[in-house]
């Protein structure tokens, strides 16, 4: 123990050996060969540490930083060995030597432990044509997914169009179900048309015969007296008073005629409008009631509708067509569910930026079993021509499309009540 002591006590003293000048017999180039080595050595040495430091310091994620760091450490010493080997020939510190001499060693073997501990991850890297290898192999894979891309586009493209058709199909299908009382809804009103006319027209060819006869009656030379008593004649003849009554009722019966029949109309172009491309701005109770329109012969009246809007909603970014085919088919489906007498009660609210459309029927209600596969496409518990199986299916693309919710809410027996949520 004294001597370790003794050792780092006197680790710079010189006095104990001469310089290695004067150990042997050195000539001039012996010598200097030895320092001029030495020296070149360590600055080697020296330099591989910084390289390496530069070389972690750009490159980061550089695998095994602490190898290239114990690597440094043992540069360094190795250069500090040859340099303290050529300062030896003038400076002799063989304790120093020494010294650093063993920091190497102990540097030496915890560099061997790190490259046996990452020996095996090293075998894992890839070499440069390796990587190569994968890029060119990823860049095919790339390509394949490009091409793959490019066909679902256009697959997506197809599905978009055929939706489209489908939508559309599915649509004139449930107008054609609905053909008999659209047809009849448009009969009466047409009849109040073609009746009012009629009548019109005679009450105004019994005016216009009076007419004529006054003016005649005008250019004779009768008396007043023997006039008014003419006058009084055509009157009591042709209904006069009656006339003057009837004519006001007969074109207020004529406009409500007409009046129905545009609502129809407007109904009917608005069910079957396309409009899949582009969002416009709409009123959706002016849909549902177009829908009721539509769907008055069906009503009757054993079935009340009870309406509740809520006017602070207003005007919405939609598809109007599309909406107008979604309230159809419910209250549609509503009509269905209620056998004789009932009501269906629909509601629109605005809640926290979501528009609620509630269509509520008091009808038997949809039995649990099938409650779950009511928007799977084809399935219909109607009848077979009564129905395509495609409504509620449809219904739930098109709210999907406004990136809307449809909830359904029911109870057996005691009737169904769906729930469309669309963003305001």
């Amino acid at each position: 123990m004294k001597e370790v002591l003794d050792f780092f006590q006197y680790l710079f003293e010189v006095n104990s050996w001469p310089p290695r000048w004067f150990c042997g017999q050195w000539s001039s180039f012996h010598g200097w060969l030895y320092i001029i080595s030495d020296t070149v050595i360590a600055l080697s040495f020296f330099i591989v540490p910084i390289i390496l430091i530069r070389l972690t310091g750009i490159k980061k994620g550089i695998p095994f930083p602490k190898v290239f760091w114990l690597f440094g450490a043992l540069f360094l010493l190795c250069g500090s060995t040859h340099l303290i080997d050529a300062v030896i020939f003038w400076w002799p510190a063989y304790r120093l030597s020494g010294l650093l001499r063993f920091l190497t060693a102990i540097m030496s073997l915890l560099t061997l432990f790190a490259l046996f501990k990452y020996f095996p991850l090293a075998l894992k890297l890839k070499t440069p044509g390796q990587l190569q290898k994968e890029i060119d192999e990823r860049l095919k894979v790339e390509e394949k997914l490009k091409k793959a891309h490019k066909k679902l586009e256009n697959t997506f493209h197809v599905l978009q169009q055929s939706q489209k058709h489908l939508v559309q199909s599915e649509k004139m299908a449930s107008l054609g179900v609905l053909t008999a009382g659209i047809a009849h809804e448009i009969n009466n009103p047409i009849n109040f048309i073609s009746s009012g006319t009629d009548s019109l027209e005679n009450d105004f060819k019994d005016l216009l015969h009076i007419l004529k006869k006054l003016k005649a009656v005008s250019q004779d030379g009768e008396s007043l007296k023997e006039r008014t008593e003419i006058i009084r004649e055509l009157e009591e003849e042709y209904a006069f008073d009656e006339l003057i009554q009837y004519i006001p009722q007969t074109i207020a019966d004529i406009k409500e005629g007409v009046n129905r029949t545009t609502e129809i109309v407007k109904g009917l172009l608005l069910y079957s409008r396309s409009d899949i491309s582009e969002l416009q701005k709409a009123d959706i109770h002016e849909s549902i009631d177009a829908s009721l329109v539509l769907l008055k012969d069906k009503l009757k009246y054993t079935i009340k509708v009870v309406k509740n809007y809520d006017l602070a909603i207003g005007e919405i970014e939609c598809y109007p067509g599309q909406l107008s085919q979604v309230f159809t088919n419910f209250i549609d489906n509503a009509i269905d569910a209620i056998n004789n007498k009932g009501t269906i009660t629909i509601t629109t609210t605005l809640k926290n930026k979501q528009i609620e459309i509630s269509i509520h029927n008091t009808g038997k209600g949809i039995p649990d079993a099938i409650l779950e596969k009511i928007f799977d496409p084809f399935f219909t518990t109607k009848e077979v021509g009564k129905g395509t199986g495609l409504g509620l299916s449809i219904c739930q693309g098109i709210i999907d499309n406004h990136k809307g919710t449809i909830e359904v809410k029911n109870k057996k027996d005691k009737g169904t009540e769906f729930i469309i949520i669309l963003p305001k």
